[in-house]
């Protein structure tokens, strides 16, 4: 994991980015470049993290091959990133990015969705057997994960099957997917699980889950492309973040996110990728540790009634005073929980992030640049310290974008 960071105001944008990027078992860090520059009249930048490109053709060579392309300055950043798109979608770019290379992108994301089934029913055929091998009998054992595991797999479905299509994306595409790669998933289901851990019956199920991965959800495979500075047209910098995970019957899938600042919200820190830790330095607290407070709270919580019932009944004989008595603790305990949890955002907000943001609304581009800059550094150390971090020990690269100057390197690796 590596960390890439936007800090920005009114008066200019900063990227940093860590040039590790890990890869293999082995845990093998490169150098990599992620952010990229636009020349001429173009005030932008863009900033990649995740997959490092697109069918294996390198996010660097495809952004340059979009900047070659570029005639005049589009009014607004979210034109040039929807552009982006456009020129990953158009007859031309299809030179690099085959036919042959989405089919196998989906067929691998589909193998991974599968894979990741069945982890997950070998977990729950264990988790059942452990929890009633002592009060039932290996038959009713076996019944019983039979139901479990149906359920699993309804809802798992369900689930995709409510969710909204990818931008560009519709229920022709879902059709088409189901046609073409309907009997190999059927195929890959019946090699896959052993008897134990599956009914032919649920075949139908599990192969709508993973079709519906593929047009619907997002993969391990995904990209952010991340466009940041200003259009012809605009006054203030913005981000646009496009999330891409490949193509669908020759349409990139990806969605899209902005972030922008304006009179009324003049500052923003946009940490990516490796976010803990600058999160940890915005919000006073990291969140592993915010969590595993609110969860260890809760459940003392939880143990305050378990304790107090016993005691209850020394004192209280009547059943219904009792019950009485344990839904007013109770609900007593919820509204304490839920106010410490308001407070705790709010506390977040007064006294740590609020506080930086306002410290940076005004400081000039290249002061925003040593701000990512130190974010990002801090990201690398934690990573470094950690085992459960990949990030690679090197320096960091920093650009600068602001609507007189465009693109500038502040600081290359």
């Amino acid at each position: 994991m590596t960390s890439e960071i936007v800090v920005m105001n009114t008066g200019g944008i900063a990227l940093a980015a860590d040039r590790a990027v890990t890869v293999g078992k082995e845990k093998a860090s490169y150098l990599v470049d992620k952010i990229f520059g636009f020349s001429g009249n173009h005030a932008i930048g863009a900033m990649t993290y995740g997959s490092g490109g697109m069918f294996h053709v390198p996010w660097k060579t495809l952004i340059h091959l979009y900047e070659q392309q570029l005639e005049g300055p589009l009014d607004t950043l979210e034109d040039y990133a929807l552009d982006f798109i456009r020129f990953l979608n158009e007859h031309a770019c299809k030179e690099y990015l085959t036919d042959i290379h989405e089919v196998r992108h989906l067929e691998n994301v589909m193998f991974h969705k599968l894979n990741q089934l069945y982890e997950d029913l070998s977990e729950l055929h264990q988790e059942t057997h452990h929890q009633n091998s002592r009060i039932r009998s290996p038959e009713e054992i076996q019944d019983l994960y039979k139901e479990k595991a149906k359920a699993f797999l309804h809802k798992s479905m369900q689930e995709l099957q409510e969710k909204d299509y990818q931008e560009q994306l519709n229920n022709e595409d879902e059709e088409m997917l189901f046609e073409e790669y309907g009997h190999q998933a059927e195929s890959w289901i019946a090699e896959k699980f052993e008897k134990y851990l599956y009914e032919e019956e649920w075949t139908e199920t599990m192969k709508t889950i993973l079709i519906l991965t593929l047009i619907k959800d997002f993969s391990h495979l995904l990209s952010g492309i991340i466009f940041a500075g200003y259009g012809r047209q605009d006054i203030f910098p913005s981000v646009h973040l496009l999330i891409i995970d490949g193509k669908v019957n020759g349409k990139t899938k990806f969605f899209t996110r902005q972030y922008k600042v304006h009179q009324d919200r003049r500052a923003l820190i946009i940490p990516f990728a490796q976010r803990d830790m600058a999160k940890a330095v915005m919000n006073g607290i990291h969140e592993e540790l915010e969590e595993q407070l609110s969860a260890d709270l809760l459940k003392d919580f939880k143990n305050i009634t378990k304790v107090m019932i016993p005691r209850i009944k020394e004192y209280v004989r009547e059943d219904e005073v009792r019950d009485a008595i344990k839904k007013e603790v109770d609900s007593a305990l919820r509204f304490i929980f839920k106010r410490y949890e308001e407070n705790l955002v709010k506390l977040k907000r007064e006294k740590f992030s609020e506080p930086l943001l306002h410290s940076i609304k005004t400081l000039p581009a290249k002061e925003l640049a040593a701000v990512a800059e130190s974010l990002v550094h801090i990201a690398a150390f934690k990573g470094n310290e950690s085992v459960t971090m990949e990030t690679a020990k090197h320096s960091a690269d920093v650009a600068i974008i602001t609507k007189d100057g465009g693109f500038s390197w502040k600081k290359r690796g």
